[in-house]
């Protein structure tokens, strides 16, 4: 164990405390909760990181804002925010401590985070320090497990990330996620193909019930115009359609010539008299 580790980790603890008798004695309606971890420690492995959460919580009837203040071991411990506006009777605030405990920290060494969260408020547009609630955090370095994979650490609101081989896990993971993405893509594709041909199929079997019972009823080729009109380019090229005009045409013309496999649908209309 660094003894320079040991000597501000000691000294931290004994700052802790006596803030912590200084305030004591006065009861507060604004708290603060933390995770709970026996003794005070939390377990942690050199060169990965970790997020302690705290709570604020407000059971007055204005609102604060709380500051925050913290010292740790090898400044192991940053906080994005230190000012936290906490609303009356609030009691979820969180507060992300981001811990790193450096790659070449010993087995056996002891880091020390010391906070302080001081909640202040407005009286006649002027400032007031409420209190201060002092808290305090060791974390103690032990050896890392043989497999070095990522994996959380949740206890009570508190969660740690690993971050040393977790990366390489990390990325098999969004490949598996990934391969299964590709898979459900192509699923659906094939799904959309079926049901676009079923429905094209429907919609030739339709326009030739109905075309056929349309055609058969004209009487004249002025009719058979007609209904040329009315029909679309892309009907008039499904080759069950040109045979039921063909047959059609040939009834009122007696001209077999008249529509051949190339005519297009206006083509046609001009072509007929």
């Amino acid at each position: 164990m660094s003894d320079h580790i040991v000597k501000r980790g000691v000294l931290v603890v004994v700052l802790s405390i006596i803030l912590s008798i200084l305030g004591s004695g006065i009861v507060h309606a604004f708290g603060v909760s933390a995770p709970y971890l026996e003794n005070d420690t939390l377990i942690v492995y050199p060169g990965h990181t970790y997020v302690y959460d705290i709570t604020l919580q407000n059971g007055d009837s204005k609102n604060y804002t709380a500051e925050i203040t913290y010292l740790s071991t090898r400044d192991v411990v940053d906080v994005n925010e230190k000012k936290v506006f906490v609303t009356e009777r609030n009691y979820s605030i969180k507060v992300p401590f981001n811990i790193t405990i450096p790659s070449d920290a010993k087995i056996g060494d002891i880091y020390v985070l010391v906070y302080n969260v001081t909640p202040k408020f407005f009286e006649n547009s002027t400032e007031i320090t409420a209190f201060n609630i002092p808290r305090g955090l060791n974390m103690l370095v032990v050896e890392s497990p043989k497999e070095d994979i990522q994996q959380s650490n949740s206890i009570n609101g508190m969660s740690g990330y690993f971050s040393s081989e977790g990366f390489k896990n990390t990325y098999k993971n969004v490949g598996k996620y990934l391969l299964i993405l590709i898979v459900l893509a192509g699923i659906i594709f094939v799904a959309l193909r079926i049901w676009k041909m079923s429905k094209k199929m429907s919609s030739k079997i339709d326009a030739e019930k109905h075309q056929n019972m349309t055609i058969s009823d004209a009487k004249d080729i002025e009719q058979v115009r007609e209904i040329l009109r009315k029909i679309s380019d892309e009907e008039f090229s499904i080759p069950e359609i040109r045979e039921i005009f063909r047959k059609k045409i040939i009834e009122l013309t007696k001209d077999e010539s008249i529509l051949d496999d190339t005519i297009t649908r206006k083509e046609l209309i001009k072509k007929i008299k």
